[in-house]
């Protein structure tokens, strides 16, 4: 996307931020982490979330809910690495 930008100004949108901001944030919240647990809530919560999500969505299977799970942090950390990466 910043490529992307830099031949087509413009062309780059919030949304393209976001995986960069909740990779950003979960780093934050990991440290934070280590002073106090209270900083892993909002990620248990989001996690919770796309778990039930899942499992509901597929005749509450919970393997698909885990990997649901799974694939998501996985997808959000690749995204935002990459973008992250590309600009510096």
């Amino acid at each position: 996307r910043i490529a992307l930008n830099r031949k087509h100004p413009g062309s780059l949108k919030l949304v393209h931020c976001l995986p960069a901001l909740f990779t950003f944030s979960v780093c934050l919240l990991v440290i934070g982490s280590f002073f106090c647990w209270l900083f892993l809530v909002p990620l248990i919560i989001y996690a919770l979330l796309l778990f039930v999500d899942a499992m509901f969505r597929n005749k509450c299977d919970l393997r698909v809910g885990l990997l649901s799970v799974i694939a998501s942090f996985t997808q959000l950390f690749g995204y935002g690495v990459g973008f992250l990466r590309s600009i510096i």
